[in-house]
């Protein structure tokens, strides 16, 4: 039987070495795409198969659309992201409305906005400290709802005045903010009110 115009063997399927998670993909031994390694397994593709014009125009929008579910993955891992977060993301990658679709469903378990703000208000409370008020607009810049960061700042055990005195400690301690006015301006910029700044510095 006669192949088909167009049909070419899938000559071989190597494991890429920067990134094991994806295989390359050779036509007639050159170079044809790339795929991850669950999508060579969904589509059972293996060495000496024949891949006519549908499937080789199909394994190129699913070599695009690995591409992009792996680079989301990617900036997902560097820190937790709210969805808001995710949605602006894919915008900016100006994602085909197929491929942001794709990864939307598969990294849709990824997300929990809760959990996104607690690590948010944990981080705003330590070294980066910042007011209540700060933080607040913070996570709705990030589509927090306002009922969820109320919640959580008030199951958290760290009051303003107690953020402020770890903050002063911290700054005191820098040569520029041994001044009071300039600490003072410093702590204004974090949120932090005048007389919660006044009270903790014990000034009159």
């Amino acid at each position: 039987m006669d192949t088909p115009v167009g049909t070419s063997v899938l000559s071989d399927l190597k494991v890429q070495v920067k990134n094991p998670d994806r295989v390359s993909l050779y036509l007639e031994g050159k170079f044809f795409c790339g795929l991850n390694m669950n999508q060579v397994l969904e589509l059972k593709l293996k060495k000496g198969q024949e891949l006519d014009p549908a499937l080789q125009k199909s394994l190129k929008q699913q070599s695009q659309l690995g591409k992009a579910h792996l680079r989301t993955v990617e900036w997902l891992m560097r820190r937790p992201r709210s969805r808001r977060e995710l949605n602006d993301y894919l915008f900016k990658k100006r994602l085909e409305a197929e491929e942001k679709d794709y990864v939307l469903q598969k990294v849709e378990r990824y997300m929990d906005d809760e959990a996104f703000a607690r690590f948010w208000i944990e981080g705003r409370k330590g070294s980066k400290a910042k007011s209540n008020r700060i933080i607040s607009g913070e996570l709705r810049a990030k589509g927090i709802s306002q009922e969820v960061i109320d919640a959580l700042l008030s199951d958290h055990e760290v009051t303003d005045q107690q953020n402020l005195a770890k903050v002063i400690a911290k700054k005191s301690r820098q040569t520029r903010y041994q001044d009071p006015k300039k600490l003072t301006e410093y702590l204004l910029r974090q949120g932090f009110k005048y007389q919660d700044i006044k009270d903790v510095m014990g000034q009159d």
